[in-house]
């Protein structure tokens, strides 16, 4: 009886462990807004200009010119 409880027991211990992990790496993966944390060029390049890294008319050309691709 004794070995029975302890198979479960690493049975539920590996499952707490397994859930653990995915829970660690979808918590990498997204922030906090829930969208990935990867950024796509148009969001970089918004923020350079919310930065001030670049001026409106540099902002609106680079733009449409991701629109293009």
């Amino acid at each position: 009886m004794h070995g029975y409880y302890w198979g479960w027991g690493s049975w539920i211990i590996g499952l707490a462990f397994l859930i653990l992990f995915v829970l660690l790496i979808v918590r990498l993966t997204v922030n906090s807004s829930g969208r990935s944390t990867r950024n796509t060029p148009l969001d970089i390049l918004k923020e350079k200009y919310a930065k001030g890294e670049i001026k409106r008319e540099e902002y609106l050309e680079k733009k449409e010119d991701l629109k293009r691709d």
